[in-house]
């Protein structure tokens, strides 16, 4: 077996109950490491790797297997951000350039709802979708639907973002014209495929991504 990815990124998901997981660590005699809800196979394949190489966090070392270091999806800004944070500018820029890339944070406030999902920040973004649809039908037709994510570390968030373009009139309007219908249904296939949480959408790629951060204003901000 090959495992390839980075355990650095995202935890594992693991909705074991603590009591079970503790368990079966007594049980077949397990170490905590094994046995911890933040080891991934990732981080067992590392262990287990002949080769291994440090990367420092936070006076930390962590030991990996054979670190990938070549990155080539995101643009240099968004690349500079995670190198600095998180690889202790290690890694090696290997992006194609596009002079028409933007990096934008935008600070949005509201009050949550349902924890975390702020309807100022959905509506915020509502320009932005449109925008992309209305660009990307004009050169390829209404058959396709814009190279557009919408993240959001929570749960919630995507459910409110989702529900709110899908069952209001907003996004439709003044995109599909005379109640069309088959317009109507590409958008809400963008809806449920394109709206998601960050693990939905671990390894994809997309011309634009917002991420959207949800909470309230009082503490964290909206960025994209």
């Amino acid at each position: 077996m090959i495992a390839v990815g980075d355990p650095l990124q995202i935890e594992p998901v693991v909705t074991i109950h603590d009591k079970t997981i503790e368990f079966l660590k007594n049980y077949y005699k397990q170490s905590a490491f094994i046995a911890s809800k933040t080891t991934s196979v990732q981080s067992l394949a590392d262990a287990a790797n002949n080769y291994i190489g440090i990367r420092e966090l936070d006076g930390t070392n962590f030991y990996v297997g054979s670190p990938l270091l070549v990155h080539g999806r995101c643009q240099k800004r968004i690349f500079d951000i995670a190198n600095i944070i998180a690889y202790n500018e290690t890694m090696i820029y290997n992006t194609v350039d596009r002079e028409e890339s933007v990096c934008a944070w935008i600070d949005v406030k509201g009050q949550s709802q349902n924890k975390h999902f702020v309807l100022e920040q959905a509506k915020r973004i509502l320009p932005i979708i449109k925008n992309k649809f209305i660009a990307s039908w004009n050169k390829n037709g209404k058959a396709e639907i814009p190279s557009l994510f919408i993240i959001s570390p929570f749960r919630n968030v995507k459910a409110g973002l989702a529900s709110y373009y899908r069952d209001n009139d907003f996004l439709y309007h003044n995109i599909c014209e005379n109640n069309d219908v088959e317009c109507k249904q590409n958008i809400k296939d963008w809806i449920r495929d394109n709206i998601g949480t960050i693990h939905t959408f671990q390894g994809k790629e997309a011309d634009t991504v917002i991420i959207c951060l949800g909470v309230d204003s009082g503490e964290k901000k909206m960025e994209q």
